[in-house]
């Protein structure tokens, strides 16, 4: 029996596009040494590290771009931008990021609704 594998794709900024399913993989954070240090020597640059965020495989449905920038939106409603200089992100398959979006919406709505039901019953 074979079966179709989907994979997600490294994507560059230029080939974003308008209702791409995304999702970052890394973050790079760029930050100053201790300068007191003694050991170091006296030229101090930024130094890089690379993380996986937290949020990592979590779909973002892009609904504008301006490159470096995408303007994103969450399952959970949330929009954000985000500058492809710092994040690396890959494109989800089209059917996996819609129904991982729809899948993850409808239990954020789930939960805002039983969240309203238990303040009205405080009250």
């Amino acid at each position: 029996m074979k079966t179709k594998v989907k994979t997600s794709q490294s994507v560059g900024p230029e080939d974003v596009r308008v209702g791409d399913y995304l999702t970052t993989t890394r973050v790079t954070v760029e930050f100053l040494p201790d300068v007191c240090d003694p050991y170091r020597g006296r030229t101090v640059e930024p130094m890089r590290c690379d993380i996986m965020p937290w949020c990592a495989g979590t779909p973002m449905r892009v609904e504008a771009v301006c490159v470096p920038f995408v303007y994103v939106r969450t399952p959970s409603g949330d929009r954000e931008a985000i500058d492809l200089r710092r994040y690396s992100v890959v494109r989800l398959a089209p059917t996996y990021g819609q129904k991982a979006f729809k899948t993850l919406d409808d239990a954020e709505k789930k939960a805002k609704r039983k969240a309203k039901r238990k303040r009205r019953k405080r009250k």
